[in-house]
């Protein structure tokens, strides 16, 4: 992940990579969509159709994740 401020609206890259997953994990929580309870790493909680949800959130704020996946021998 590579993030920049946004000057526009003056928001930090930091406040934008730490506060908007965690208002979009509050809105699925209070929507119902994350159902785990107590405290829980968000990759034990945010999977399946959630996942793709909260990432498409991301992309909505203009927050871009290259993932790659290779196997471990």
């Amino acid at each position: 992940m590579w993030e920049s401020a946004d000057l526009k609206e003056d928001i930090s890259a930091m406040a934008r990579v730490t506060g908007f997953p965690a208002s979009i994990a509050a809105i699925l929580m209070g929507e119902g969509e994350i159902k785990r309870k107590g405290i829980h790493p968000p990759e034990d909680c945010i999977e399946g159709f959630v996942y793709h949800k909260f990432m498409d959130e991301l992309w909505n704020r203009e927050i871009t994740i290259l993932e790659e996946r290779s196997e471990i021998a």
